[in-house]
């Protein structure tokens, strides 16, 4: 009786140890619930990309110009530029340019050196003082130069050209995209025989691109060569684009 005891107790240790192999997974732990997943397939679909381009005028105009002035004392240096700056200042407020649309860019002043006999000289102080002025119509950069320039500024960097309207032709030109991706899954759907009778998915695929378009413009270029400033600016235009990812129907 004994040894069948014992024979039983063996039997049942070694259905437990096949149990526990059973429901445990060195992957998952205990138990081997995990889930599986499978990629849904969709079928009576057709997947597009259509692109939206629009070229408009921008409406806004934003310079860095500036004054540029030397001294062999710093202090002075300063103070000179800090006089003419403040013409410059006074000159395009003058045009009707609003305070909070002049606002400084940078200031730095620089030690300036001569090489005399591979040494390093002190020649005097360089002060650079840059302010960005934003034109809310950009017919008025070459009176802003015009004028900057005669009141002493004598620093002018490139002239950058955007849009206020961003929200107005975002809407525009993802119009367009979504309209060239339907045109393009129409001749797809024709051409097996098909009708399109739904959107299944859109995706923008990135924000829309707004190019700044730049301008080079020269004061001292533009003063020898005899013209006035507001005929040698021209604002150009800007095209902007956008994608969209599109599942339709059919």
């Amino acid at each position: 009786m004994k040894g069948i005891v014992k024979k039983l107790g063996f039997v049942v240790v070694a259905i437990g140890l096949v149990a526990g192999l059973s429901i445990y997974s060195p992957l998952g732990g205990l138990g081997s619930d995990q889930p599986t997943y499978a990629e849904e397939i969709q079928t009576n679909v057709i997947q597009v990309q259509g692109k939206g381009k629009l070229t408009v005028v921008p409406d806004i105009a934003m310079v860095n110009l500036g004054v540029m002035t030397e001294d062999r004392d710093a202090s002075v240096a300063i103070q000179q530029n800090s006089k003419i700056f403040e013409d410059v200042r006074r000159a395009i407020l003058s045009l009707g340019i609003k305070d909070k649309d002049i606002k400084t860019v940078s200031f730095t002043t620089y030690p300036q050196y001569n090489w005399k006999e591979n040494q390093q000289e002190l020649r005097g102080y360089q002060v650079n003082h840059m302010i960005q002025v934003t034109l809310r119509n950009t017919k008025d950069i070459g009176k802003v130069l015009d004028a900057a320039s005669k009141a002493g500024a004598n620093r002018v960097e490139n002239i950058r050209y955007t849009t206020d309207k961003t929200d107005e032709y975002e809407k525009e030109v993802l119009k367009l995209a979504l309209k060239n991706a339907r045109e393009k899954a129409d001749v797809i759907a024709a051409a097996i025989g098909k009708q399109i009778t739904d959107v299944a998915k859109v995706t923008q695929l990135g924000v829309p691109y707004y190019p700044d378009y730049y301008s080079n413009y020269s004061m001292e270029v533009a003063a020898k060569a005899g013209y006035a400033a507001d005929t040698v600016i021209t604002p150009g235009e800007i095209t902007i684009e956008t994608t969209v990812d599109v599942t339709f129907r059919y």
